[in-house]
């Protein structure tokens, strides 16, 4: 009896002393583990960070494009290539080859103050950047959103350098700006802005060149009256129309046009109107005439005018 005592107080000993050992070796095990998790975490939130800030300090893998040849970061392009992706500097952090550019927010002046490696260099209306080139291997031009102001597109230049830095406002001609390019020998940035014509074609446009000196000039010039005369000249009434109604810019109802920026305030339709040169006065004619007329009649500075982008 003292014998069968003896032998079940040791197997339950040696049930306990297991235990114990299987408890140690789960516990290492889920440590292990979870050290293993944590450190795959880690490096691959490097990876993705590295990813990122490469993809910010230079993107040229895609060559889809001939408009936009190099950026400071990545592009987000649509089908058509007319898109850039915009950075707000409040929010990343664009890397360059003069280091990191950021911005923040100045109460007291309502307006940003743009850092280059941490040091306040300028006051910048909008922390938003639409294009970033390496200009000369030596200079970062940014090339700021557009803002509205009325009925005028204002852009801002902002040319960075180991030595200075340099705001350029208004540049172009107050419209809005098509796109951007570096030019091959990377010396110069040419911005292709729109007419300021609303009835012009829309391959019509300007280019502004920017090459580092601080002053934006003007290259290439927009198609001259005598051409929009001759092209307006023989053109209908009813061609007139039906562009306005694929346009989506003409009310049927209202039988006026619809006055906003993106129908240009109506005056792509009633520009040519004046300029056709023996026209028919049929349907169409009347219409347009007095689409136009309605037109000439409102100001374009009344407050239920719409100006949309």
């Amino acid at each position: 009896m003292r014998a069968l005592k003896k032998t079940s107080w040791f197997s339950f000993l040696l049930v306990v002393v297991w235990l114990v050992v299987l408890g140690v070796i789960a516990q290492r095990y889920f440590q292990v583990r979870n050290t293993i998790t944590e450190q795959t975490n880690q490096n691959t939130q490097t990876t993705i960070t590295n990813l990122k800030n490469r993809d910010l300090i230079y993107d040229k893998a895609s060559n889809t494009s001939e408009l936009w040849s190099e950026y400071l970061f990545a592009n987000s392009r649509s089908n058509n290539n007319s898109k850039t992706k915009q950075l707000n500097l409040i929010n990343e952090v664009l890397y360059t080859s003069l280091g990191e550019v950021h911005a923040i927010y100045d109460a007291s002046s309502q307006r940003f103050t743009l850092y280059l490696n941490q040091v306040p260099i300028q006051l910048i209306n909008t922390p938003i950047v639409n294009y970033a080139f390496q200009l000369n291997d030596q200079q970062v031009v940014l090339i700021l959103a557009g803002e509205i102001i009325g009925r005028d597109y204002i852009y801002t230049l902002v040319d960075l350098s180991a030595k200075e830095s340099k705001i350029i406002y208004d540049a172009g001609n107050f419209e809005r700006l098509i796109d951007a390019e570096l030019k091959p020998d990377k010396k110069c940035i040419n911005m292709r802005f729109e007419d300021a014509r609303k009835y012009a074609e829309s391959d019509g446009y300007q280019v502004y060149q920017y090459c580092g000196s601080g002053n934006v000039s003007k290259v290439i010039d927009v198609k001259s009256e005598e051409y929009y005369h001759d092209k307006f000249a023989d053109i209908t009434a009813q061609e007139i129309y039906q562009q306005a109604i694929n346009d989506g810019c003409f009310d049927v109802g209202l039988q006026s046009f619809n006055l906003k920026r993106s129908c240009s305030y109506g005056i792509k339709y009633c520009q040519p109107f004046h300029e056709m040169e023996s026209p028919i006065h049929d349907y169409y004619y009347q219409v347009i005439q007095q689409a136009c007329q309605k037109k000439d009649n409102l100001s374009m500075y009344r407050n239920d005018i719409t100006l949309q982008p």
